[in-house]
């Protein structure tokens, strides 16, 4: 979570309690992450247009009480290709937090960028959803890439 300095967009939890994309364009990471400008902040706001012309990145995110420490909620186990299938197996850690305030917590990996017919994430054992990004399908729920003013996505 700490590569780039911005948080995850929001989303109604309640109705869809995971958000999980592939963001394989620099729109598409631009619609799920917006900057976080801070005093003293140096990291860039996203990745460089570049990193999309051999990597992409799969996300799973969640809203939560503010964990004592972020770095241990996401653990991943495994991640299998099967051809153009893509099966992502990872731990949810509930830290059971009594915080008063929420946040958006996240696991994101940098992958090979590859054609995928679907994206399987699978959550503490259980089938959470998949994604079908050769049928347009990138995040769950429906982003619009085009939601974001582009302005305010640019690297500092």
């Amino acid at each position: 979570m700490g590569e780039y300095q911005n948080f995850l967009t929001n989303w109604d939890e309640r109705k869809q309690p995971v958000l999980y994309a592939l963001a394989d364009t620099p729109a598409h990471y631009a619609a799920l992450f917006h900057p976080a400008p801070v005093n003293f902040g140096n990291r860039h706001f996203a990745p460089e247009p570049a990193l999309y012309a051999t990597d992409e990145i799969l996300v799973a995110g969640r809203v939560m009480p503010n964990p004592p420490d972020g770095s241990k909620v996401f653990d991943v186990e495994s991640l299998t290709e099967d051809g153009h299938d893509l099966t992502l197996r990872y731990r949810f850690h509930d830290s059971g937090s009594k915080a008063s305030f929420t946040v958006k917590d996240y696991l994101a990996l940098r992958i090979p960028k590859h054609s995928y017919r679907k994206i399987v994430f699978i959550e503490n054992g259980k089938r959470i959803g998949e994604l079908a990004p050769a049928e347009g399908v990138w995040s769950v729920p429906a982003i619009a890439p085009d939601a974001a003013p582009s302005a305010e996505r640019k690297n500092r």
